[in-house]
């Protein structure tokens, strides 16, 4: 007996044994069944829907904790720019008081020069 013509028998006795048939007909389906498109997805399909929902899942966390992470960011700048606003009032502050001990000064100075010409005369 050829190997085709074997291959051929066996095939049409498993279509023919009712044991063949249930057991084939409870294994769950691999790529969905054709003819009825409102049927639930085969295994493949869930698998692939179950990696894309991860995927999604995965993406959603890291965009999260990226915003959260410049949030952070922004929030330790404007706390520098507050600190450097005030470091800046407090320098121009000290700079006034220079100007106007620099100017007393140079009147101190003036006033000096005069006094000692009035002695000198």
């Amino acid at each position: 007996m050829s190997l085709s013509s074997r291959t051929s028998q066996q095939s049409s006795q498993e279509g023919s044994d009712p044991r063949f048939l249930s057991c084939y007909q409870t294994k769950p389906l691999l790529f969905g069944e054709l003819k009825d498109k409102t049927r639930p997805f085969g295994i493949l399909d869930k698998f692939e829907e179950d990696r894309k929902k991860a995927k999604e899942k995965n993406d959603s966390d890291l965009f999260t904790k990226e915003y959260q992470h410049t949030r952070e960011t922004l929030n330790n700048i404007q706390q520098l720019v507050d600190g450097t606003e005030r470091n800046m009032a407090v320098c121009q502050t000290i700079l006034e008081k220079f100007d106007s001990f620099a100017s007393t000064r140079k009147s101190s100075k003036g006033l000096m020069c005069i006094i000692l010409r009035l002695r000198s005369a």
